[in-house]
């Protein structure tokens, strides 16, 4: 069953791969039930998605570096995420908890972005995750513009 998850995750992503959303896209050898997929995307930078096969969840690792856990940008990232569920947000830019659970973590100021997938909606949350991560940074460049200047080498133009 693993098996067949995580082909549905590489085809869901090799399909935006295959539309020039992400460049150098690659896969790494199954580890421990965990696949990791790499590639270049927004602002040009390497992100990894981890897929845990076991908890059935995919994981951005480490997709904001340098947000400490007591500061005002990683509350308001989680704020974001957990908005994300909310029933008033339109069907389109919903996350729906009964097909996916959005979770964030921060381990030594790295931030990581996670979905926990529900009954087997595997594509939906792939898609939900791509698109959530676009949106997070679009958040960010709107409310911490200078935490993208500095750790993501932005101009400041």
């Amino acid at each position: 069953m693993a098996a067949s998850h995580v082909a549905i995750v590489r085809k869901t992503l090799k399909e935006y791969s295959d539309r020039g959303v992400f460049g150098s896209f690659t896969e790494k050898a199954p580890k421990n039930a965990k696949t990791q997929f790499e590639f270049l995307w927004l602002y040009n930078k390497r992100y990894t998605l981890e897929f845990d096969a076991e908890k059935d969840s995919l994981t951005f690792k480490d997709c904001f570096p340098h947000v400490p856990a007591r500061s005002e940008m990683y509350g308001g990232l989680k704020d974001f995420l957990k908005e994300r569920s909310n029933s008033n947000l339109r069907a389109h830019r919903r996350i729906d908890p009964a097909r996916a659970v959005i979770t964030c973590s921060n381990r030594a100021g790295k931030v990581s972005v996670s979905v926990k997938v529900k009954r087997n909606q595997y594509t939906y949350a792939t898609k939900k995750l791509l698109n959530l991560l676009h949106e997070t940074f679009l958040m960010v460049d709107q409310c911490f513009t200078e935490y993208l200047y500095e750790h993501f080498d932005l101009p400041e133009e």
